[in-house]
């Protein structure tokens, strides 16, 4: 890795961490469907949810639809999470390449669920029980678009001079761009509900991102996504917003024989509430020829100001045997209880 190339991930990683404070929109309530940004996998959050620059096959579904790119081979993944010993989020989803689209197909059903209820009128008469409960169904497709193996000449002849060595002209073709590199590009669309007893709302959001990896620096993945961009559902005649937000990470591989860590960060930006930042990093060991044994940990911003310091802390562990993955994440909440995430994966 050249300076140039140092230099560019240096100057990524710090406009990241720098994200500045504050919230797009004032009115943090002003959003409906909160089940949709509870993340999913149990890898995830124990790096601090960072998940878009380091998601790979179905998991992709929620965090970045651009990571379905990298899948060689089909895969299912479910992921079940224990929040505040009161509500449950399952999210089942199933990647799969296919050749004759050049891209990968995938698919995802999340569920919220919470314990039990007790419905009463308005004069307080208690008429029974009911569980509220909420549903998304996802349809996503990912590709590479672009790799640098793709360019084509007419490119680089365009771009004669090189932009790094002041009066001394060289052919570009001699050097790597800082624009070459592994580009995907993901998409997901799907389907919202939620029901509270005998009332229902319904609406259609859009998934999208990025992944990029420069050629210059292979180790690096840089990300951009957004979530949630639909329609408004409406409860009776309240019309609610779907929870959009974007985010823009970064993750660094550091590998030498039968070991990886993968620092990461990610800054959120949400339509309703406050930027924050995430922070995660991932520690594999070779343990076999087929096996790998993972240790994580990160951080979230968002919760420490409303919660304590330790309410953004997370750590994880999991493994890989052949084809067969198992990871957890917890993360304690203060007051409102502990989060616990497991996710089992399978590749066919």
């Amino acid at each position: 890795m050249g300076r140039k190339g140092f230099a560019y991930g240096a100057a990524v990683t710090a406009a990241l961490l720098a994200g500045p404070a504050g919230a797009v929109s004032t009115n943090v309530a002003g959003n409906t469907a909160e089940f949709l940004t509870v993340g999913a996998g149990g890898r995830a959050l124990g790096m601090g949810d960072v998940g878009g620059p380091v998601v790979r096959g179905p998991d992709s579904m929620y965090w970045n639809p651009a990571g379905l790119a990298v899948s060689d081979r089909p895969e299912v993944s479910y992921a079940h999470s224990e929040l505040n010993k009161f509500f449950r989020h399952d999210f089942l989803s199933y990647s799969h390449p296919v050749d004759f689209l050049r891209g990968t197909l995938g698919a995802s059903l999340t569920m919220w669920t919470m314990d039990s209820l007790d419905a009463r009128t308005a004069s307080n008469v208690d008429v029974g029980k009911f569980s509220p409960h909420s549903e998304a169904f996802s349809i996503a497709y990912a590709r590479n678009f672009w790799k640098d193996s793709d360019l084509p000449s007419r490119d680089r002849e365009f771009f004669q001079d090189t932009y790094d060595m002041p009066y001394t002209p060289r052919p570009l073709h001699d050097e790597d761009a800082l624009w070459q590199g592994a580009l995907r590009f993901g998409v997901a669309f799907k389907v919202v509900n939620e029901t509270i007893r005998t009332r229902h709302a319904s609406a259609f959001a859009l998934d999208g991102g990025a992944q990029f990896v420069p050629v210059q620096l292979p180790e690096m993945t840089l990300s951009m996504t957004f979530r949630n961009l639909g329609t408004r559902p409406v409860f009776v005649a309240d019309r609610g917003a779907l929870p959009m937000e974007g985010a823009f990470g970064v993750a660094y591989d550091v590998r030498w024989e039968g070991h990886r860590v993968t620092p990461c960060a990610e800054l959120e930006i949400p339509v309703f509430g406050d930027i924050f930042a995430k922070l995660g990093a991932e520690y594999a060991l070779q343990a076999g020829a087929n096996t790998e044994v993972y240790f994580r940990g990160g951080y979230k911003t968002v919760a420490a100001p409303y919660l304590s310091a330790m309410a953004g802390a997370t750590v994880g562990v999991g493994f890989r045997v052949n084809r067969f993955t198992a990871d957890v994440g917890f993360q304690p909440m203060a007051e409102l209880e502990n989060v616990l995430r497991l996710s089992l994966g399978y590749r066919f």
